[in-house]
């Protein structure tokens, strides 16, 4: 059997990386090949082996920002927390809240981030590289860097405040593009590039509110909105991994949804059309 095609999406949240993949794949389909939209969120409810793992990776993540979020707001733990605590690394006893103890619990981003990046791999080796290899045309909503980078800015955040000493932040996100490339690069990848605000705009729009994970929240609780805060911080390092693994960049801007989506949309296919022509993608 031929082998699919194998592209991945890039960008901030609100974005349109969702809307131009499923746009994508009904066109493809409409042209008589077999695609299919993926990510992590849907894989991991698979009642799969891979989906049963990234369902756990994901619990073993969710339940450490639940923890940091709990002890960095300076709250009191509770029993939500303990799985979270056999993961802390040994501090002096007496440790200030903004010393020893505050420091160890916030570099647990640094360890999400490491996980994320380690479920991205297992994700596409196991899900994605199953469905490209039997002949798939497999659309990747939104490329596992993107997550493995907001931990890392959330890590980098607590440093920049002084809850921690850690210098791994710009090491992470560097280690993730190089190893994401050299073990996961998909066949096209192109990077959605939205000002924060017209992101901001367009999901206020769809009334879709603003998630703890989407702005620095966890740490900045009932201080700032910082939503825009992180999206500018993301698009800096979006960029910045684009041009290192040379993925072509789709500018979008505040028009219509079919005004930014049918020019990406044909800039794609040119792209693909010859490596489409050669694979058996078809149904």
């Amino acid at each position: 059997m031929t082998r699919g095609v194998h592209i991945a999406l890039m960008g901030i949240d609100g974005a349109g990386k969702t809307t131009l993949a499923l746009l994508l794949a009904q066109r493809l389909e409409s042209m008589g090949f077999s695609a299919e939209v993926v990510s992590w969120k849907q894989a991991r409810k698979t009642d799969t082996p891979v989906g049963r793992v990234l369902c756990e990776m994901s619990a073993i993540i969710d339940a450490t920002h639940h923890a940091l979020g709990s002890r960095l707001a300076e709250r009191s733990p509770s029993a939500e927390t303990d799985a979270t605590d056999r993961l802390a690394p040994q501090r002096p006893s007496g440790a200030g809240l903004r010393g020893g103890a505050q420091r160890a619990r916030s570099s647990r981003f640094a360890s999400a981030a490491l996980l994320e990046l380690s479920g991205s791999l297992i994700f596409h080796d196991e899900y994605i590289a199953d469905r490209v290899n039997a002949g798939k045309i497999v659309i990747d909503e939104s490329y596992g860097h993107k997550h493995v980078l907001k931990n890392a800015l959330l890590e980098k955040r607590c440093k920049s405040e002084g809850l921690n000493n850690s210098e791994a932040s710009d090491e992470i996100i560097s280690f993730s593009a190089e190893l994401l490339a050299r073990i996961a690069p998909p066949d096209f990848g192109y990077f959605l590039n939205t000002a924060p605000d017209l992101a901001r705009k367009w999901r206020r729009a769809a009334n879709i509110a603003d998630s703890m994970f989407e702005s620095y929240a966890i740490l900045d609780r009932g201080k700032t909105d910082t939503f825009l805060q992180m999206q500018h911080d993301c698009v800096h390092w979006f960029r910045t991994a684009a041009e290192k693994w040379n993925w072509k960049t789709i500018e979008t801007a505040d028009r219509s949804l079919s005004e930014n989506m049918e020019p990406a949309i044909n800039a794609i296919l040119a792209d693909i059309r010859p490596t489409m022509q050669r694979s058996r993608a078809h149904p």
